[in-house]
């Protein structure tokens, strides 16, 4: 198929289009500019140069694809603060309209979205992370509700590129933020190359109206998974932070997404899309993923 991707030059986005070229499939991504759009060539992804802020500057250059994945995203500068997730999230918004206007127009076989079960209520919104995406699912369920919209869920996804490194260098100096409280919410993680099989299986084989939840087979806790990376390193295991601390020196956003549990039910996953791990646990994948960061 032909599949255009748009965030393909970030963490996730990369191992997604790898995924995608591996199993033969023509994939487009945007980039935001040149040097962007050679890393993408020499991948085997053809680039397009636009901007998700001005749709004009890439929409006729797509075509009319047959798939599109939305791995778009932008982060916190500083603290993340509820406010700044707003805005954020109303920015993603923006770009997710552009993105359901170009599938509904191309007749889009299926439109895959990296979303949220949106399933930790605090009067009645999402917390954490999935405060950013909320916007978006709420406009692809409501205003474009005749796109073809599957939405994998991803849990803590870690490799190079991600939150891993500053967790290492974190665990070496003796400390860590990711260890909140007591650090017992079964957050689930996932290696990214999982994660971008797992988009490429949705492309493929996902269904209008489904939710898949793309985590390991483990569930860890995020006590769990601070341990499992700290013997990985050889280092000891470090201390945490109360919410307190968390919230003051990363941000409510933050210490929400530390301590809210996620949906572990990979079922449908794996038998909808017959997704099969490469890395069903931390104790296989971290190790290829520090070796991946190098020394």
């Amino acid at each position: 198929m032909k599949v255009f991707v748009a965030g393909a030059t970030g963490f996730i986005g990369r191992a997604t289009c790898q995924a995608l070229v591996a199993a033969g499939h023509e994939v487009c991504g945007l980039a935001r500019d040149r040097e962007k759009a050679a890393s993408l060539e020499r991948e085997r992804i053809s680039p397009i140069i636009g901007s998700l802020d001005d749709p004009g500057s890439f929409v006729k250059s797509v075509g009319r694809p047959e798939a599109i994945v939305h791995l778009a995203a932008t982060w916190f500068q500083g603290s993340e603060t509820i406010e700044q997730a707003r805005a954020i999230g109303e920015r993603i918004r923006s770009w997710t309209r552009a993105l359901a206007r170009l599938g509904l127009d191309s007749g889009t076989r299926i439109f895959v979205f990296c979303g949220s079960n949106v399933n930790h209520a605090v009067g009645g919104g999402a917390v954490g992370y999935d405060r950013l995406l909320e916007p978006s699912q709420r406009y692809l369920a409501e205003e474009a509700a005749d796109l073809p919209l599957a939405v994998v869920v991803p849990g803590w996804v870690y490799g190079a590129g991600s939150w891993l490194p500053e967790l290492g260098r974190e665990i070496r100096a003796g400390r860590t933020t990711h260890l909140v409280d007591d650090g017992s919410a079964r957050m689930g993680y996932v290696h990214v190359e999982d994660v971008g099989v797992a988009f490429r299986l949705a492309v493929e084989k996902g269904a209008a109206g489904r939710f898949y939840n793309v985590v390991d087979e483990e569930g860890l806790t995020a006590r769990r998974f601070v341990e499992a990376t700290a013997r990985a390193m050889g280092e000891g295991m470090p201390r945490g932070v109360s919410r307190e601390q968390a919230v003051e020196e990363r941000g409510e956003v933050y210490a929400e997404a530390l301590t809210c549990a996620a949906d572990l039910d990979i079922r449908r996953t794996k038998q909808d899309l017959g997704w099969r791990l490469r890395y069903p646990t931390s104790r296989g994948g971290l190790p290829a993923a520090l070796e991946a960061l190098g020394p």
